[in-house]
C-alpha cells in the first residue's frame, strides 16, 4: 500500500519512520511510504515529486497547518487528481476528504460537497465512535477516521505504529497484521510534570514530587500534553526548573478547550495549592478557551478576569533555527505571528 504523509509535525515524522521500520520487519511489502515534512517551501523538484507521490496513493493523510501557501496549492492541485483515500487533518482540505464511505459530500449540512465546518466534523466523530463499532460501512469509515485523528494527535510511536496498523488492514488488505490498539489520549487537564509528564491528583502528591514553599509566589505554567505539531515538554521543563528558585511552579498540562469551558482549569490554578497564582504564564498557541477546532473565548476571559493576575504568553519557536531567526529581517513567520501573538 502506498501512503503519503504531508505533516508539518516533526514527532509524527519521526515516529512513523520508526513505526514503517517495524512494519516493513513483519512484511516488507505491505508499505511504501512517502513522507513530506511541510514547514518550508519545496524546490520544483520536491514539488513536482511531492504531487507525482500524492495522485499515485492509495491514501494521502494532509495536515497543513501553517504550511507555505504554494506548498498548499500543489497539495490541493494534486489531490483533485488523487483516486485514493484522502485524510484531512484539521482544517486542512477538509473538501477532500475520503475514506472508504465518508467523504466530504456527507458531512457537509447540505450534502454540497462543500468543506465541512469543524462542528459538524466533531458531531459526526462522536456519533462514530458510538456506532461505528456495530454498524459496518460509511460508519467504521467514520469511526477509523475519528481513529486515526487520536493517533495522529498523540503521535508517539505506539500511535504511529497503531495508526498504521488500522490502515493497512482496513484499507491495504494486510490482514495478517496485528489487530491496532486504540489510540492513546492525552491528558485532557492535569497538574503535571513536563519533564516526566507524572500526573498529580492532589496537593499532597504535589508536594512528595516539588518543594513547596510558603514564603514563596505560586507561578502557573501551562503548556500542551500532547505533541502535535511539536513536542514541548523539554523547553517547558527547562522554564520550570529556572522559575522554581523563585517560586513554586504550577505546571498544568492541557490539550483542547474543554477544560476552560467546564471550569477545571480555574479549580486547578485556584484550588490545587494553598494560593493563588501571582502571574499565570501560557506558552499555548492560540487564545486560552479558543483554538483551531473552536471553544468559548468567553471562558478564557472570565478566568483571566477572576484571577486578576498577571499573565505572559510566551511562544515557541518550532520552524527555523536560531541561526536562521537570528539572520531574519522578518524574525517570526506570519503563521507564528497570527497564532501566538494576534489571537493570544
Amino acid at each position: 500500500m502506498k501512503l503519503t504523509f504531508i505533516t508539518v509535525s516533526a514527532p509524527a515524522v519521526k515516529n512513523l519512520i520508526k513505526a514503517s521500520e517495524e512494519i516493513s520487519r513483519l512484511d516488507k511489502s505491505a508499505l511504501e511510504l512517502k513522507l513530506y515534512y511541510a514547514v518550508k517551501e519545496y524546490s520544483k523538484e520536491k514539488s513536482a515529486a511531492l504531487i507525482s507521490d500524492i495522485k499515485a496513493s492509495d491514501m494521502v493523510f494532509v495536515d497543513l497547518m501553517g504550511s507555505p501557501v504554494d506548498t498548499v496549492k500543489s497539495v490541493h492541485m494534486a489531490l483533485a487528481g488523487c483516486k485514493g483515500n484522502i485524510v484531512p487533518y484539521g482544517n486542512s482540505a477538509r473538501e477532500f476528504l475520503r475514506l472508504g464511505k465518508f467523504t466530504a459530500d456527507s458531512m457537509s449540512s447540505k450534502g454540497d460537497g462543500k468543506k465541512p465546518d469543524m462542528a459538524a466534523m466533531k458531531k459526526m466523530q462522536s456519533m462514530a465512535e458510538a456506532m461505528g463499532k456495530i454498524m459496518p460501512g460509511k460508519m467504521r469509515d467514520m469511526k477509523n477516521y475519528s481513529q486515526i485523528c487520536k493517533y495522529f494527535y498523540l503521535a508517539d510511536y505506539l500511535n504511529m505504529l497503531n495508526m498504521l496498523y488500522l490502515i493497512l488492514i482496513d484499507y491495504g488488505g494486510k490482514k495478517s497484521l496485528p489487530k491496532p490498539l486504540p489510540a492513546k489520549e492525552s491528558v485532557v487537564c492535569c497538574v503535571c510534570s513536563p519533564e516526566n509528564m507524572q500526573t498529580f491528583q492532589s496537593f499532597e502528591e504535589y508536594k512528595g514530587f516539588f518543594e513547596y514553599r510558603e514564603d514563596k509566589p505560586v507561578i502557573a505554567l501551562l503548556f500542551y500534553s500532547h505533541i502535535y505539531p511539536m513536542d514541548y515538554s523539554g523547553a517547558a521543563a527547562k522554564i520550570m526548573k529556572k522559575l522554581s528558585a523563585i517560586g513554586n511552579i504550577l505546571p498544568v498540562a492541557m490539550s483542547g478547550t474543554e477544560s476552560v469551558n467546564d471550569g477545571v482549569l480555574k479549580k486547578l490554578l485556584f484550588n490545587f495549592l494553598p494560593k493563588k497564582p501571582a502571574i499565570i504564564l501560557n506558552t499555548m498557541s492560540f487564545r486560552l478557551g479558543g483554538g483551531p477546532m473552536g471553544g468559548n473565548l468567553d471562558a478564557g476571559i472570565e478566568l483571566l478576569k477572576d484571577a486578576n493576575v498577571s499573565y505572559l504568553h510566551p511562544y515557541f519557536m518550532s520552524r527555523r533555527t536560531e541561526t536562521e531567526w537570528a539572520s531574519s529581517i522578518q524574525g517570526s513567520t506570519s503563521s507564528e505571528v497570527l497564532i501566538s501573538v494576534m489571537l493570544p
